[in-house]
This record gives structure tokens, sequence and C-alpha cells, in this order.
């Protein structure tokens, strides 16, 4: 059972990284905002890294994350 289990996990885990990756590429296209994600994030985004979003948006560089 412990298989299935942590088959079942590993299939999430993908899901989730497969639609992370998805929101990423339209927050870089332009097609939603950042305020939108961080108003109402979709399940996907709840456990991303800020950092991980923000370097998604253009214009957004890690010199400006950190400040």
């Amino acid at each position: 059972m412990h298989t299935e289990q942590r088959r079942q996990a590993l299939a999430k885990a993908n899901e989730v990284r497969s639609a992370r990756a998805r929101l990423k590429h339209e927050l870089g296209a332009g097609r939603i905002g950042l305020a939108c994600v961080l108003g109402d994030p979709p399940a996907c985004a709840r456990t991303a890294k800020l950092r991980d979003l923000l370097m998604a948006v253009p214009k957004i560089g890690p010199v400006r994350i950190t400040r």
C-alpha cells in the first residue's frame, strides 16, 4: 500500500508543479497580474514561494526583490 500512496503523492506533486509553471508563464506573459494571484491565489500558488512568483513578473529581478 505504501507504494500506491507514494505514487499518488508523486502524481499530485507533479500536477502542482505543472500548474505553478503555467501560472508563472502567465505572469511572465502579462496575461495575469500579480495582484490577482496574491489577492485570490489558486491552489498551486498557495504553497509557492513569493520570490519565485515575483521572479516570473517582467522587469522584476533579484535586486528589486531583495529591496
